[in-house]
């Protein structure tokens, strides 16, 4: 078993091969990861004196030591596909029946029920994909932890204008739209990067000044 420290950047769930899925991507000290938690049932939660429940495929129900906020002691569902868990919570809105944190994504809720937020540590077995680090139903526990991150910053400059003003026909975005600058900064391991491409009136395969600034970072 190998253990690591990453940050957790994005989320989301997916059915696969008959059954719920879900992905956390991030970053460690040893470059990106991924984690797969396979199979996985999402799930929400109803009154537990909730009887008239319409047959739901693919749901489970479960008597759990909860209670809603106002004391009343509720059931779990659960449900083998994602597919499953959003047309359950669509049709028990349907016939009116009360449901609990059926607005929580199942990849948030994961994370949520062992105290997770971004900083995470990774236990398990893992396996490479070219750089990344691929984990597959990792133990997963919070931890202090934040990595170094490399970002970049685009910006788009467009407007509506005569595509005529620079002598050139538009060809970046809808008809008689014009773009003016695209400009970039971001920061790496050692060093910024501040860039801007300005639309001007030189030659067609020559119409960009491209100017630059790359300064060392502290």
């Amino acid at each position: 078993m190998e253990t690591e420290k990453g940050f957790i950047l994005t989320r989301h769930a997916s059915d696969r091969n008959g059954h719920c899925e879900l992905y956390y991507y991030g970053r460690s000290d040893s470059g990106p990861f991924k984690i797969i938690i396979t199979p996985h049932n999402p799930l929400f939660f109803v009154r537990k004196d909730t009887a008239a429940i319409p047959p739901l495929t693919g749901m489970n129900r479960r008597e759990v030591p909860l209670e809603s906020f106002e004391h009343t002691k509720v059931d779990a569902l659960y449900f083998k596909t994602l597919n499953n868990y959003y047309n359950a919570k669509k049709e028990l809105r349907e016939h009116r029946i009360k449901t609990f944190e059926s607005d929580v994504r199942p990849a948030d809720r994961y994370v949520m029920e062992r105290f997770i937020n971004s900083s995470v540590e990774i236990s398990g077995k893992h396996h490479k994909e070219g750089t990344l680090t691929v984990w597959i139903n990792p133990r997963m526990q919070p931890v202090e932890y934040s990595p170094e991150f490399r970002w970049l910053s685009i910006d788009i400059e467009t407007g509506q204008t005569d595509p005529d003003l620079f002598g050139i026909e538009p060809t970046f975005a809808a008809e008689n739209s014009t773009l003016y600058s695209i400009a970039m900064q971001g920061t790496f391991v050692n060093h910024e990067l501040k860039k801007v491409f300005v639309v001007g009136d030189t030659p067609f395969s020559d119409r960009y000044k491209e100017t630059e600034n790359t300064a060392e970072s502290n």
